[in-house]
């Protein structure tokens, strides 16, 4: 029985000095960031910072991460942390980081500690995934405004050129001729009337 005591309080001296947990959950700890609502566009980051902080208890190893990380990579969402373990308290930054393809909406990151000394309650940031629509009208507007007046301006001027210079020559013409005949036959039967008498 000796020997096994030994043993024992021999094993409990090796975790203790290795710094290895006796049991999980040796105190608590509450997550704190500096904002909880940011606004990020697909292909774009953002940057949050984060605390945790030791509520109750003895300060041991606690992680830090997203309970629902998974589901944000499905949406092409990225979570990366720049402190994930530490003993309470310590501090760090969360980048937040969208694909190109980000479906547009509002999405929720729950932060949570776990370890020993777990947090007590998740911290919650809300994301709003902004929409790209904005970036796509301006090619559009631009490309219509262009076609509009090289198509108008010929039509115009061609078609005042080709009306109107024949018609009037051709009428003035036509006038004096006639003018002319009429004139030389009443002079020529004016002579002859003369002469008869």
């Amino acid at each position: 029985m000796k020997l096994g005591s030994t043993v024992a309080l021999l094993a409990i001296s090796i975790m203790l000095l290795s710094g290895a947990p006796l049991a999980a959950g040796i105190g608590t700890s509450t997550i704190s960031v500096n904002s909880s609502s940011i606004s990020v566009a697909p292909g774009h980051s953002a940057v949050v910072a984060y605390t945790v902080s030791l509520a109750s208890g003895s300060t041991w190893g606690t992680t830090i991460s997203a309970s629902n990380q998974a589901t944000l990579n499905g949406d092409g969402i990225t979570l990366s942390f720049s402190r994930s373990y530490g003993d309470p308290t310590y501090t760090g930054d969360l980048t937040v980081l969208l694909s190109s393809t980000a479906v547009p909406g509002n999405y929720t990151i729950s932060l949570i500690a776990t370890g020993d000394d777990p947090s007590s309650g998740p911290a919650n940031i809300s994301l709003s995934v902004m929409s790209p629509v904005l970036t796509s009208n301006t090619p559009a507007t631009s490309a219509s405004n262009t076609t509009i007046p090289s198509t108008t301006v010929p039509s115009t001027t061609t078609i005042a050129a080709s009306v109107y210079t024949p018609g009037k020559s051709s009428i003035d013409y036509g006038a004096i001729a006639a003018a002319i005949v009429i004139i030389i036959i009443v002079a020529i039967v004016a002579f002859l009337l003369r002469r008869k008498r």
